[in-house]
Protein backbone atom coordinates (compact mmCIF):
# COMPACT_ATOMS: atom_id res chain seq x y z
CA UNK A 1 0.00 0.00 0.00
CA UNK A 2 1.21 3.50 -0.78
CA UNK A 3 -0.46 6.67 0.37
CA UNK A 4 0.02 10.08 -1.19
CA UNK A 5 -0.55 13.31 0.69
CA UNK A 6 -2.24 16.08 -1.29
CA UNK A 7 -2.95 19.72 -0.51
CA UNK A 8 -6.60 20.77 -0.41
CA UNK A 9 -8.09 21.40 -3.84
CA UNK A 10 -9.41 24.92 -3.12
CA UNK A 11 -6.67 27.54 -3.08
CA UNK A 12 -8.00 30.36 -0.90
CA UNK A 13 -5.92 32.96 -2.77
CA UNK A 14 -6.45 31.79 -6.35
CA UNK A 15 -10.07 30.54 -6.12
CA UNK A 16 -11.56 33.56 -4.33
CA UNK A 17 -14.32 33.96 -6.93
CA UNK A 18 -15.84 30.62 -5.84
CA UNK A 19 -15.64 31.19 -2.07
CA UNK A 20 -18.73 32.56 -0.33
CA UNK A 21 -20.25 33.23 3.09
CA UNK A 22 -23.50 31.52 2.12
CA UNK A 23 -24.30 28.43 4.23
CA UNK A 24 -26.53 27.21 1.38
CA UNK A 25 -23.40 26.63 -0.71
CA UNK A 26 -21.18 23.54 -0.42
CA UNK A 27 -19.22 22.85 2.74
CA UNK A 28 -15.53 23.74 2.61
CA UNK A 29 -13.19 23.02 5.50
CA UNK A 30 -9.99 24.76 6.52
CA UNK A 31 -7.14 23.34 8.58
CA UNK A 32 -8.10 25.22 11.74
CA UNK A 33 -11.37 23.28 11.99
CA UNK A 34 -9.64 19.87 12.12
CA UNK A 35 -8.45 18.13 15.27
CA UNK A 36 -7.71 14.56 16.26
CA UNK A 37 -10.79 12.45 15.41
CA UNK A 38 -12.80 15.65 15.18
CA UNK A 39 -14.12 18.19 12.70
CA UNK A 40 -15.08 21.13 14.88
CA UNK A 41 -18.24 23.16 14.47
CA UNK A 42 -16.24 26.34 14.93
CA UNK A 43 -12.84 27.50 13.72
CA UNK A 44 -9.97 27.83 16.20
CA UNK A 45 -8.96 30.85 14.09
CA UNK A 46 -10.28 32.50 10.95
CA UNK A 47 -13.84 32.10 9.69
CA UNK A 48 -15.96 29.38 8.16
CA UNK A 49 -16.57 29.88 4.45
CA UNK A 50 -18.35 27.93 1.73
CA UNK A 51 -17.89 27.08 -1.93
CA UNK A 52 -20.04 27.81 -4.96
CA UNK A 53 -19.32 24.30 -6.18
CA UNK A 54 -21.45 24.34 -9.34
CA UNK A 55 -19.50 27.34 -10.64
CA UNK A 56 -16.20 25.89 -9.45
CA UNK A 57 -16.78 22.49 -11.09
CA UNK A 58 -17.92 24.04 -14.37
CA UNK A 59 -14.91 26.36 -14.65
CA UNK A 60 -12.02 24.51 -12.98
CA UNK A 61 -10.59 21.44 -14.70
CA UNK A 62 -7.90 20.61 -12.14
CA UNK A 63 -6.87 17.02 -11.44
CA UNK A 64 -8.22 17.26 -7.89
CA UNK A 65 -11.59 18.77 -8.84
CA UNK A 66 -13.42 15.48 -8.17
CA UNK A 67 -11.65 14.44 -4.97
CA UNK A 68 -14.56 15.78 -2.89
CA UNK A 69 -16.56 12.79 -4.14
CA UNK A 70 -14.59 10.45 -1.85
CA UNK A 71 -14.31 9.87 1.87
CA UNK A 72 -10.93 11.24 2.96
CA UNK A 73 -8.49 11.27 5.85
CA UNK A 74 -7.79 14.96 6.37
CA UNK A 75 -5.32 16.79 8.57
CA UNK A 76 -4.14 20.23 9.55
CA UNK A 77 -1.52 21.43 7.09
CA UNK A 78 0.24 23.61 9.66
CA UNK A 79 0.89 22.72 13.31
CA UNK A 80 3.20 24.38 15.81
CA UNK A 81 6.52 22.60 16.38
CA UNK A 82 5.99 22.72 20.16
CA UNK A 83 2.42 21.42 20.17
CA UNK A 84 1.71 18.20 22.03
CA UNK A 85 0.48 16.57 18.80
CA UNK A 86 1.80 17.48 15.36
CA UNK A 87 -0.45 15.11 13.43
CA UNK A 88 -4.11 16.08 13.78
CA UNK A 89 -6.35 13.98 11.59
CA UNK A 90 -9.92 12.87 11.15
CA UNK A 91 -12.16 11.41 8.43
CA UNK A 92 -14.63 13.44 6.40
CA UNK A 93 -17.41 11.96 4.25
CA UNK A 94 -17.77 12.51 0.53
CA UNK A 95 -19.17 15.88 -0.51
CA UNK A 96 -16.91 18.16 1.54
CA UNK A 97 -14.30 20.35 -0.17
CA UNK A 98 -10.87 21.06 1.32
CA UNK A 99 -9.11 24.41 1.36
CA UNK A 100 -5.36 24.47 0.87
CA UNK A 101 -4.71 24.73 4.63
CA UNK A 102 -5.89 21.10 4.73
CA UNK A 103 -3.91 18.08 3.61
CA UNK A 104 -5.57 14.79 2.74
CA UNK A 105 -4.53 11.25 1.89
CA UNK A 106 -5.09 9.34 -1.32
CA UNK A 107 -4.49 5.59 -1.54
CA UNK A 108 -3.54 3.52 -4.55
CA UNK A 109 -5.65 0.56 -3.38
CA UNK A 110 -8.60 -0.09 -1.06
CA UNK A 111 -7.64 0.27 2.60
CA UNK A 112 -9.30 0.37 6.00
CA UNK A 113 -9.19 4.15 6.42
CA UNK A 114 -10.16 4.05 10.09
CA UNK A 115 -7.31 1.67 10.83
CA UNK A 116 -4.91 4.01 8.99
CA UNK A 117 -6.38 6.97 10.90
CA UNK A 118 -5.71 5.18 14.20
CA UNK A 119 -2.08 4.55 13.21
CA UNK A 120 -1.49 8.12 12.06
CA UNK A 121 -3.02 9.63 15.21
CA UNK A 122 -1.06 7.24 17.44
CA UNK A 123 1.68 8.47 19.77
CA UNK A 124 4.27 6.39 17.92
CA UNK A 125 3.74 7.86 14.45
CA UNK A 126 3.29 11.34 15.87
CA UNK A 127 6.65 10.93 17.63
CA UNK A 128 8.33 9.73 14.42
CA UNK A 129 6.88 12.70 12.56
CA UNK A 130 8.09 15.14 15.22
CA UNK A 131 11.70 13.97 15.09
CA UNK A 132 11.76 14.04 11.28
CA UNK A 133 9.87 17.31 10.74
CA UNK A 134 11.97 20.38 10.07
CA UNK A 135 9.32 23.11 10.42
CA UNK A 136 5.67 23.77 11.24
CA UNK A 137 4.40 22.54 7.86
CA UNK A 138 2.95 19.04 7.69
CA UNK A 139 4.86 18.23 4.53
CA UNK A 140 3.73 15.57 2.10
CA UNK A 141 7.02 13.70 1.86
CA UNK A 142 7.27 13.51 5.67
CA UNK A 143 3.80 11.98 6.01
CA UNK A 144 4.27 9.73 2.97
CA UNK A 145 7.48 8.35 4.52
CA UNK A 146 5.88 7.37 7.83
CA UNK A 147 6.12 3.60 8.37
CA UNK A 148 2.64 2.18 7.80
CA UNK A 149 2.23 -1.49 8.67
CA UNK A 150 -0.76 -3.33 7.25
CA UNK A 151 -1.68 -5.49 10.23
CA UNK A 152 -3.68 -8.73 10.23
CA UNK A 153 -7.40 -8.14 9.85
CA UNK A 154 -8.23 -8.81 13.51
CA UNK A 155 -5.80 -6.06 14.61
CA UNK A 156 -7.19 -3.67 12.01
CA UNK A 157 -10.68 -4.41 13.31
CA UNK A 158 -9.63 -3.75 16.93
CA UNK A 159 -8.21 -0.35 16.00
CA UNK A 160 -11.16 0.45 13.75
CA UNK A 161 -13.61 -0.27 16.60
CA UNK A 162 -11.72 2.08 18.92
CA UNK A 163 -11.55 4.77 16.23
CA UNK A 164 -15.31 4.46 15.70
CA UNK A 165 -15.82 5.02 19.44
CA UNK A 166 -13.58 8.09 19.36
CA UNK A 167 -15.32 9.55 16.32
CA UNK A 168 -18.73 8.93 17.90
CA UNK A 169 -17.78 10.38 21.29
CA UNK A 170 -16.20 13.49 19.80
CA UNK A 171 -19.37 14.17 17.79
CA UNK A 172 -21.04 15.08 21.07
CA UNK A 173 -21.24 18.73 22.06
CA UNK A 174 -19.62 17.93 25.42
CA UNK A 175 -17.54 14.85 24.84
CA UNK A 176 -15.83 12.93 27.66
CA UNK A 177 -12.12 13.72 27.29
CA UNK A 178 -11.12 11.08 29.86
CA UNK A 179 -13.00 8.40 27.91
CA UNK A 180 -11.37 9.55 24.67
CA UNK A 181 -7.96 9.34 26.34
CA UNK A 182 -8.71 5.76 27.39
CA UNK A 183 -9.59 4.82 23.82
CA UNK A 184 -6.42 6.48 22.53
CA UNK A 185 -4.31 4.67 25.14
CA UNK A 186 -5.75 1.37 23.95
CA UNK A 187 -4.88 2.24 20.34
CA UNK A 188 -1.36 3.21 21.39
CA UNK A 189 -0.85 -0.09 23.21
CA UNK A 190 -1.96 -2.05 20.14
CA UNK A 191 0.37 0.02 17.93
CA UNK A 192 3.34 -0.47 20.26
CA UNK A 193 2.86 -4.24 20.09
CA UNK A 194 2.34 -4.15 16.33
CA UNK A 195 5.62 -2.30 15.84
CA UNK A 196 7.36 -4.51 18.43
CA UNK A 197 8.62 -1.67 20.60
CA UNK A 198 10.66 -2.40 23.71
CA UNK A 199 9.59 -1.03 27.09
CA UNK A 200 12.31 1.64 27.13
CA UNK A 201 11.28 2.80 23.64
CA UNK A 202 7.65 3.11 24.77
CA UNK A 203 8.73 5.08 27.84
CA UNK A 204 10.77 7.43 25.64
CA UNK A 205 7.72 8.14 23.47
CA UNK A 206 5.32 8.50 26.39
CA UNK A 207 7.66 10.90 28.21
CA UNK A 208 8.58 13.02 25.19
Amino acid sequence: MHQLLSTGEIDISINTQYITDNPQDSEMIKGAIIDRYLKRNEMSQGEIQFLNSSKYLSEVKADKAQHHNYERIVMQGLTGVNERHRLKMTIIPAGIYCANSVNYLNFNEPVNKKYILGLLNSSLLDYIFKISSTNSNVNGYEVDNLPIIIAPEYIQNDIENLVNKLLEEKQKQYYNSNLCEQYEDKINNIVYKLYQLAEDEINCIENS
